[in-house]
């Protein structure tokens, strides 16, 4: 996927902070309260720009242009 991406020049862009991929316990903590969704939002732009780095996207696809919105803001 990423070298079809690279090679089409795409801009490859994230909706993050959506909870769609969070935890069960962080789902839960947020059912309860839903001040945990918005305070938990901001760490999951890291967790998905730390993903891209450590495993490797970045340093394998360095032409690959990345954007990373939404945060709950609709």
């Amino acid at each position: 996927m990423w070298v079809l991406a690279e090679k089409a020049d795409l801009l490859v862009a994230f909706h993050v902070a959506c909870m769609s991929h969070a935890l069960d316990r962080l789902k839960a903590s947020s059912a309860r309260d839903p001040i945990v969704r918005c305070a938990r939002s901001p760490a999951l732009i890291h967790d998905t720009m730390i993903a891209l780095m450590v495993r490797g996207v970045c340093t394998k696809h360095t032409k690959l242009k990345f954007v990373l919105a939404e945060f709950n803001a609709g």
